[in-house]
């Protein structure tokens, strides 16, 4: 018996694809995906936690995490090395803030910069929520910047002993739900995301991994980009005062708003139909 073995080009592989049921299409991501996660190591130098970080090879929150160090101490040598993490997200097409953001999970990336703006306020009023829900290990991980010095994350701490940053406890059926997700996120982002998903609410979250595996899995998100757009699309604060923001974003949590950013977040208002 003769065996005719035959290659199949990417572009092949891409046209069957696109043939497939959509719950077909999610399987096969999912299993491409944890076939990469599987290459991912457990430990890191700081050198090799930025270079997987730069090659796409997961979040940047994850690579603090590979390396045993905070992500915010990665972000300042990210800066240092001219390579600052970015504010925006090709693929994230900044619409109107929709009715969607009530109630809200958030990962710490979010949180971060509106706290380093001094604009937590603004935060919970462009949701129209009075309270945020975030995961045990967003907490912890909030913490651990402020033991690193990181400062303005200990208004965090504040609001959270206010009652409107809520912790939540995960259940069984979310914990479950974790040992599937990537894990080129870090804990936090995959308890936030379990937690949205199974609560049916949308995420905060400016990881473009995150992002990308919540538009797969069909779970709300929304971005920093849509956030400082909503502000005054909502009328929560005038143009001027979320340029302001994002001037505090820059220089306190080395978030970098590239050219095609600040004109994704003031791009006039569409007209209705």
């Amino acid at each position: 018996m003769t065996i005719h073995q035959t290659n199949i080009t990417p572009q092949q592989l891409l046209d069957l694809a696109r043939r497939l049921a959509p719950e077909q299409r999610r399987w096969l991501v999912a299993t491409i995906q944890q076939e990469l996660d599987d290459d991912l190591p457990t430990h890191a130098t700081v050198d090799e936690a930025i270079a997987l970080y730069l090659a796409d090879r997961c979040s940047l929150a994850r690579a603090a995490e590979l390396a045993a160090i905070s992500q915010w101490e990665l972000k300042g040598i990210l800066a240092e090395h001219s390579t600052p993490a970015r504010a925006g997200n090709d693929y994230t097409s900044v619409d109107e803030l929709d009715a969607q953001a009530e109630p809200a999970w958030a990962q710490t990336n979010i949180l971060g910069s509106f706290a380093a703006a001094d604009a937590l306020p603004s935060l919970f009023a462009v949701l129209a929520t009075n309270s945020i829900t975030i995961p045990p290990a967003v907490e912890a991980e909030i913490q651990m910047g402020v033991t690193h010095n990181v400062n303005h994350l200990q208004k965090l701490l504040d609001v959270i002993s206010d009652k409107r940053l809520v912790v939540a406890p995960l259940n069984l059926q979310p914990q479950a739900a974790i040992t599937n997700f990537p894990h080129q996120l870090n804990i936090g982002e995959r308890e936030a995301i379990a937690l949205a998903a199974h609560h049916r609410a949308v995420l905060l979250t400016n990881d473009r991994r995150a992002l990308s595996y919540c538009a797969t899995e069909q779970i709300a998100t929304l971005d920093l980009k849509q956030l400082l757009r909503g502000l005054w699309i909502r009328k929560v604060v005038a143009q001027a005062a979320v340029r302001s923001m994002i001037a505090r974003m820059e220089q306190v949590d080395r978030t970098v708003f590239l050219d095609r950013d600040i004109q994704q977040i003031f791009a006039p208002r569409r007209r209705q139909p």
